[in-house]
């Protein structure tokens, strides 16, 4: 069943949410898989895990004041072998992409939303 563009606003606004998928690589090529859960007022939540296994966790904070539906925002994580991480992203409603740098000095690219599915095939 489809559902349609209306179905969805409406379901995030009455759940307070949306989920997008997360795909982040290392120049070394360590990747990161997950999701990313944005809440109404501008919090996130993100749960990452690694090609080497490693489990990460974050938050993140979101500016959706812009025109046209653009987003931007910032975050750490850490992860379940100490490392921490800081990133920053931009996009819009439905993907984007941001960067950020591990404690152990790996910078990552990474996607989310629609550009993530793309990216992690």
């Amino acid at each position: 069943m489809k559902i349609s563009l209306l179905s969805a606003i409406c379901i995030i606004l009455l759940t307070g949410c949306a989920s997008y998928p997360v795909y982040s690589e290392t120049p070394d090529n360590e990747t990161f898989v997950g999701m990313a859960t944005s809440y109404i007022g501008g919090s996130g939540r993100v749960k990452l895990r690694s090609s080497e296994g490693v489990a990460c966790k974050g938050k993140y904070e979101q500016d959706t004041s812009f025109d046209g539906g653009a987003v931007i925002g910032n975050g750490s994580f850490q992860c379940d072998d100490k490392r921490t991480g800081n990133f920053s992203f931009a996009g819009n409603a439905s993907s984007g992409q941001g960067a950020g740098k591990l404690s152990d000095g790996k910078k990552f690219d990474f996607y989310f939303g629609d550009v993530a599915i793309v990216k992690s095939k």
